[in-house]
């Protein structure tokens, strides 16, 4: 059992050093807190990334945001770390917005809960 610990301890240490650098597609719902924009993938960590992006795309995000309804949104965008530890996101471009709907796990467990 401490063997497993310490691996897991190893690959989380080798993961929060390395630098990111990546063009990919990402999932994930836009936010706007403390005078920024966030973006939160979909996945079961829910990470949160520091969002630059054109001053068209965050456009976009303030209309999204406006019609107070759920969605998530598919960026092509360039992940890093800056000097803090603080994960950003460069959005290029939407790829896709989904309307009405959520991509992450923890919303449609409250929606199973919900129908109960």
């Amino acid at each position: 059992m401490i063997f497993i610990i310490r691996i897991l301890l190893l690959v989380c240490t080798t993961l929060s050093i390395t630098k990111v650098y990546a063009t990919d597609l990402f999932s994930g719902t836009i936010s706007f807190k403390d005078n920024n924009w966030y973006f939160s993938r979909c996945s079961i960590t829910r990470d949160d990334y520091l969002v630059k992006a054109p001053e068209q795309i965050i456009d976009k995000f303030k209309t999204l945001e406006q019609k107070r309804e759920t969605y998530w949104v598919s960026l092509l965008a360039d992940a890093d770390y800056q000097k803090n530890g603080v994960l950003v996101l460069k959005v290029k471009e939407i790829d896709e917005i989904h309307l009405k709907a959520s991509c992450h796990l923890l919303d449609a467990f409250e929606d199973i809960e919900n129908r109960e």
